[in-house]
């Protein structure tokens, strides 16, 4: 099997996301306050394999 690519709508998803779960809202949020949608969230937990080496990738620069 081929390695899947990596999807930049996710990826560009994953790293705009705080992983902090928020008591009050009961999600996750971007990092700017927004709360996560739940098609946003529906996206980040179909990441790849990829999706997260490239998400790696992307913070290590």
């Amino acid at each position: 099997m081929p390695p899947s690519e990596a999807r930049p709508e996710i990826v560009a998803l994953l790293c705009d996301a705080n992983f902090q779960h928020f008591r009050e809202t009961g999600s996750w949020s971007h990092r700017d306050g927004r709360s996560l949608t739940q098609e946003e969230r529906t996206l980040i937990f179909q990441a790849t394999r990829a999706d997260l080496e490239e998400l790696k990738i992307q913070h290590s620069r």
